[in-house]
């Protein structure tokens, strides 16, 4: 356990984390515990901006509670210090980001803060998942074992984010294991044996541990031991139910992490075989002191936006505060700017740049790398190379987008229903943004099973996201939704022959001429756009 903060004077006040207490000129101010934690935590490390996960972690450890009990704690003690929020003298906001204590500290020196992000290796909107991913390890070096699922998207950055940080928690043994989509019956504990088996090739020693410890672990990796071995480990075995692989799993790993911390990392779990889920939940629901870390990576949900088996494991140990959840966001326009600082030094990039990228993309990193890649091939015969070239060139489309990333879209797309595709195809005609009533149109269609359609994927979070509603002329009212990445609008609609192209042109056309005396805002342009794409010049012109 780390030592108590000794007693630290700011202002009139005097904080004794040791005694539990702060006085101010003396007297005592009464703080409920948890802010007081919070004061605790924000004044060990001053002038040091703190994530709001990792108060979460570090105020409520093991509690399934909102990022809005943070900022009730932080009302709270600006309550008892007598700060203003729009003036602070202690405690200051750092929007969308955390908190800082700003105050100075006289008379002791506050404790450094645990870990730094390397100045020449840092990751772009990453901070506050790695500040939990580090608190979380530094527990788990204490003897607490922890379990962090890394959530997010495909492409979202969950693997990139997790090699950062076993890059630098200085884990002596990590073992990592990846899961595979597969279409037939999955081999049990595929993804934790890959694990144990780089352990064992990278760190030999340990091999004699397992044998004696768990030897229907080692029977599954037969060219860790001789000729005599395995026959000796198939006769010890046979027989042994599923319940005695759980036990030895648990036992091997805490007694291979009681010399050094163990870094254990499952890579796309929404593609486990049950037998690692049912493992995980084993390890998770165990209570003894142990040294070991176990980050698992995980979508949230499948093609049809349906939550997998591990997404059901996630909130079952969440909700008994038996995991931690870290969900991975897209990068804010902010920070595609702080990105393509970093990637284009020699020319920093203008923020009308960094919008428009951030517009195309949606912010997703792999998305906003690969565009950047093929803009990158495209300008290589400039004089100095991409990295020379004017950043404003690349906000417009590379003539093709990278073949990986078309065809993870387009992979993407065949999960889903027919009738998605279509609706999907047909928004695309419409632009980046639409109205469902010209959707509605264009299909065919009802408003209503329209309406509903839409608003599903919209819940599944991964196509559509909603705008606006608009009431209209007639008292009906219509919303306004936008595809979640530009470039999926981009490969949908390139995917469209000419002739169906055409037509729906012509259909969006009618739709919104349609629409527009209900009030519904259609602009002349557009409406020229749809008709020149229908191949109707005349309707186009007038």
């Amino acid at each position: 356990m780390s030592a108590p903060l000794p007693p630290l004077r700011f202002g009139p006040f005097v904080l004794d984390a040791a005694a539990g207490r702060l006085l101010r000129d003396d007297a005592p101010v009464a703080l409920q515990p948890k802010v007081f934690a919070l004061l605790c935590a924000l004044a060990g490390h001053p002038g040091r901006l703190i994530a709001k996960a990792t108060l979460l972690q570090q105020v409520w450890p093991a509690q399934v509670v909102s990022d809005a009990v943070v900022k009730t704690a932080i009302n709270q003690l600006r309550i008892a210090l007598g700060d203003d929020p729009s003036q602070p003298r202690y405690v200051e906001t750092v929007p969308r980001r955390g908190y800082r204590f700003i105050a100075g500290i006289e008379g002791a020196t506050a404790a450094p803060p645990a870990w730094v992000q390397p100045a020449g290796d840092r990751l772009v909107g990453r901070q506050a998942a790695l500040d939990a991913l580090h608190a979380a390890w530094q527990q788990a070096r204490e003897g607490t074992a922890q379990l962090v699922f890394v959530i997010g998207e495909a492409g979202i950055g969950k693997t990139t984010l997790i090699d950062h940080f076993a890059r630098h928690a200085g884990a002596a043994l990590v073992a990592r294991g990846q899961c595979v989509e597969q279409g037939g019956q999955d081999e049990p504990h595929m993804p934790i044996l890959e694990a144990l088996n780089g352990l064992c090739r990278s760190h030999p020693g340990a091999v004699p541990q397992i044998r004696r410890i768990a030897p229907t672990w080692l029977a599954q990796m037969p060219w860790h031991a001789s000729e005599a071995e395995r026959l000796a480990l198939r006769q010890e075995i046979d027989g042994v139910g599923p319940g005695r692989v759980l036990r030895e799993f648990r036992e091997m790993l805490d007694r291979l992490a009681e010399p050094q911390p163990i870094l254990l990392v499952l890579e796309d779990l929404q593609w486990s075989d049950l037998p690692s889920l049912q493992l995980i939940e084993h390890l998770a629901s165990r209570r003894e002191r142990a040294r070991w870390m176990l980050v698992a990576s995980l979508r949230p949900a499948d093609a049809q936006g349906r939550p997998t088996a591990v997404a059901d494991l996630h909130a079952r140990l969440r909700l008994r505060g038996l995991a931690r959840g870290l969900e991975l966001t897209a990068f804010s326009a902010g920070e595609v700017a702080e990105y393509l600082a970093g990637r284009y030094a020699r020319q920093p990039p203008s923020t009308h740049l960094a919008q428009r990228l951030h517009a195309q993309t949606g912010g997703l990193p792999l998305y906003l790398a690969t565009w950047l890649d093929a803009a990158d091939r495209e300008h290589a015969d400039t004089p100095d190379g991409p990295v020379g070239h004017p950043p404003d060139a690349f906000a417009e489309p590379p003539a093709r987008l990278a073949q990986g990333l078309a065809h993870l879209i387009e992979r993407q797309l065949e999960l889903l229903e027919p009738e998605d595709q279509s609706l999907l195809e047909a928004a695309s005609v419409l632009g980046v943004e639409f109205w469902s009533q010209p959707l509605a149109s264009m299909l065919e269609r009802s408003r209503l099973s329209v309406r509903a359609q839409i608003d599903r994927l919209a819940r599944q979070g991964q196509w559509l996201v909603p705008l606006a509603v608009e009431r209209l002329a007639d008292d009906s009212f219509d919303a306004r939704h936008a595809f979640r990445h530009a470039l999926h609008r981009h490969v949908l609609y390139q995917r469209l022959g000419a002739a169906r192209r055409a037509e729906l042109h012509r259909r969006a056309a009618q739709g919104l001429e349609a629409m527009a005396p209900l009030g519904l805002p259609v602009a002349a342009a557009e409406l020229a756009e749809h008709h020149e794409r229908s191949h109707d010049a005349t309707a186009a012109i007038r």
